[in-house]
């Protein structure tokens, strides 16, 4: 179950990356980057994330423990995560969604955009100068909020290949 979370939730980054025009490019790599402080940095932003949600609307947090190494070209990956909140009254997404995205652009080097997905339910994307992701959005008819991130690319480290798990 965890592997299939995880694949679904590089799947989801893949596809808003291919959607909203990004695409991680070697070129782009931050080579001082090793894979453990690509993984502590994008989780403290979940971290960060999840502290912005009203406590009265979650029930529990559920950080992944582990991510998956995304290719960025041949020679670079990303580190993919998430964290899931289940909530628990009746959370307004637009409203939560909206506050984490004012917090997110008052910061330097973060942007983010507020949108709609196919389902109708609002989906917030944040996005850093050193092309981090996170995207934030509510699943199981909103008994879930989703914090799908991943991290700037990194040379590949040695014995590792991308869709190695860390």
């Amino acid at each position: 179950m965890i592997r299939s979370v995880s694949c679904c939730a590089a799947l989801v980054i893949l596809g808003s990356c291919v959607l909203s025009g990004c695409s991680p490019r070697g070129d782009d790599m931050q080579t001082s980057l090793t894979v453990a402080e690509a993984k502590n940095q994008t989780q403290d932003v979940e971290n960060q994330i999840v502290e912005l949600v009203p406590p009265e609307f979650v029930a529990e947090v559920v950080q992944q423990p582990q991510g998956v190494l995304l290719a960025c070209d041949p020679h670079s990956v990303s580190w993919t995560g998430g964290t899931t909140i289940t909530a628990q009254g009746a959370p307004d997404y637009a409203q939560i969604l909206e506050s984490i995205r004012q917090s997110f652009d008052g910061k330097d080097d973060y942007s983010s955009s507020l949108k709609t997905d196919s389902s109708g339910d609002p989906q917030l994307s944040i996005t850093t100068t050193d092309d981090s992701l996170w995207i934030v959005g509510p699943m199981k008819d909103g008994r879930l909020l989703r914090i799908t991130s991943s991290s700037p690319c990194f040379p590949t480290p040695d014995g590792m290949q991308p869709s190695d798990r860390y």
